[in-house]
């Protein structure tokens, strides 16, 4: 479609203005304007406030700012071009292209148009000094053309010190920046960055109601919220609508405030639209604002909302990534119960050693030696970054989980504080089975009879093996300590359990056998110690050539003449 001048909308090249009762990001700004890297990325869900960042950052001294608010329509590479041209002109003046711009199918004359625009838009600021432009695209993540990414790329590639790209998105990038992300050519702040801090939010609360409510609200806000922008805003524009002279919620009033019901139905929660009815997105709504300011409101019924109320100590230990480790290697998100798919072997490895690792960082150059031993590809950073990209995909399903694979200094680590592994458990288990101590590894029974398994079984890395090889020999020793502990107890059939389990794990354990033979001589039980010093024979016979010690043999003969306790 070609554009003819009455159809450029305007509103999509200027710069937003800013919103009323904005918190200033003193401290983001401050480390944006010490930004070196021609590309800076804002990736974050909607309501941590991008685009008044950046509108904040277009405003300082010493910048020029092309904007440009995308939509869907944006993915036309002339329509795409002729906005940047427009954008361009608005921030430096004067900056024009010739060219008559219509659209054409011939991917070589688009090309030439991209190669003239950033020629023409290169010779315009190299003469800036003190001066930088800034280019923001705003909503990248509906750009799709890979004609539009390497267009971009290019830019990028010609541009010096006195350019910048601003990529505002609430999605992970296209792999056409991979290489700025490879060599360090980029700067990224994600939802955690975003996020206000708590005297952020006291400055809001007071500005926006009084001094006294910044104290008494503020620590409850930012810890609900998180430092959630939209939400801290959200709850102090509430307050200030539905508080009485002593600030208590009048919960009646606030479920009657549209502005909370179009805010986050029609800005927040524009996704899940298309997959629920809006009746029932409104319910789903009102009940987290019942749960949200329940906290807040003296005079809110707490039975009322109690199913729905999540307890502050709980919600302080809540995890958003569940991962088990022994028997199969599985990643699940809490929240909808999808469990991570793996594209490739290797990034399941990968993903499994920064777990076992439990948080501590690791050097690039160690962690491709671990995945790549011995035969490493000639391009094991790009596969090493391109599998750190689809799992960052995979998690980003959970927003709290965007930034989960932390790199800094060139080192990479997981924030295990949103990770519930079944790794802390076992480790804990093995301890008390080190120090001997059955009774509270009793407490622990179920997990170390039934959900055990080996570490990390279908990783083939030789780094787990050492962790693996002790796991396997210090989970014996837990069922003879547990073992000891119910005999003493006269928990016969628990200590059954424990040999069995035992057995189950190396059958070829004398020690269990024997162990197991004595609790069901106890017990009287002569069949199964029939079956058990029959099957215990053959095992050593055929498998070992060997056979049972005369301590295990002489176990069995005295059982059978042992009566029932």
């Amino acid at each position: 479609m070609y554009m003819e001048e009455q159809q450029i909308l305007e509103s999509k090249i200027l710069i937003p203005d800013l919103p009323k009762d904005y918190e200033r990001r003193e401290k983001l700004l401050s480390k944006m304007q010490h930004i070196e890297e021609n590309l800076l990325v804002l990736c974050a869900p909607s309501g941590y406030g991008k685009t008044v960042l950046m509108s904040q950052y277009a405003r300082l001294s010493g910048y020029s700012c092309a904007w440009y608010h995308l939509d869907f329509s944006d993915n036309e590479f002339v329509i795409f071009v002729r906005y940047l041209t427009l954008s361009f002109s608005k921030a430096l003046g004067g900056f024009r292209m010739e060219e008559n711009m219509c659209p054409d199918t011939d991917t070589e004359k688009d090309s030439q148009l991209g190669r003239k625009l950033i020629m023409k838009l290169k010779n315009c600021i190299k003469d800036m000094k003190e001066q930088k432009l800034v280019l923001v695209l705003d909503e990248f993540q509906v750009l799709e053309k890979p004609k539009i990414f390497q267009f971009l790329k290019e830019l990028l590639d010609h541009m010096d010190h006195h350019f910048m790209l601003a990529v505002l998105t609430k999605d992970n990038l296209s792999e056409s920046f991979a290489k700025y992300f490879i060599h360090h050519k980029s700067s990224i702040m994600g939802g955690r960055c975003l996020s206000l801090e708590e005297s952020e939010v006291n400055n809001i609360l007071e500005r926006m109601i009084s001094k006294e409510s910044g104290k008494k609200y503020a620590k409850i806000i930012w810890e609900d919220t998180k430092g959630w922008p939209a939400g801290v805003m959200l709850a102090a524009r509430c307050l200030s609508r539905v508080c009485d002279g002593t600030f208590r919620v009048k919960w009646e009033q606030l479920s009657r405030e549209s502005c909370i019901e179009n805010y986050i139905t029609y800005e927040l929660f524009r996704s899940f639209l298309n997959n629920r009815s809006g009746e029932e997105l409104k319910r789903q709504i009102n009940k987290e604002i019942a749960a949200f300011y329940q906290t807040l409101g003296e005079d809110v019924k707490e039975e009322e909302y109690a199913a729905i109320v999540p307890k502050r100590a709980d919600e302080k230990k809540k995890s958003f990534l569940s991962v088990s480790c022994f028997g199969k290697f599985r990643v699940v998100l809490t929240e909808s119960g999808r469990e991570i798919p793996w594209r490739t072997r290797k990034a399941m490895e990968f993903f499994a050693y920064l777990v076992d690792l439990e948080g501590k960082p690791v050097e690039r150059r160690e962690l491709l030696e671990c995945l790549w031993p011995d035969n490493a590809p000639n391009n094991e950073v790009a596969m090493l970054h391109n599998m750190i990209y689809n799992i960052r995909k995979e998690l980003s399903a959970q927003p709290e989980l965007a930034d989960l694979i932390q790199y800094k200094k060139h080192q990479y680590r997981l924030d295990m504080s949103r990770i519930k592994v079944d790794l802390d458990i076992k480790k804990k288990i093995c301890a008390l089975a080190e120090a001997g101590k059955g009774k509270e590894i009793y407490e622990h029974r179920e997990e170390l009879l039934h959900n055990w398994g080996v570490y990390l079984k279908e990783v083939d890395g030789t780094w787990c093996i050492a962790r693996r090889t002790y796991f396997e020999r210090t989970y014996g020793k837990a069922c003879t300590v547990l073992a000891d502990y119910c005999r003493e107890k006269g928990d016969y059939e628990t200590e059954v359990s424990c040999w069995s389990a035992y057995m189950a794990a190396d059958r070829y354990s004398e020690k269990a056998v024997a162990g197991l033979m004595r609790c069901y001589a106890k017990m009287g039980e002569r069949n199964q110690l029939q079956q058990i010093y029959q099957y215990a024979k053959k095992i050593f016979r055929e498998e070992m050539e060997t056979e049972l010690s005369p301590e295990t043999v002489q176990i069995y003969k005295e059982g059978l003449k042992r009566k029932k306790e």
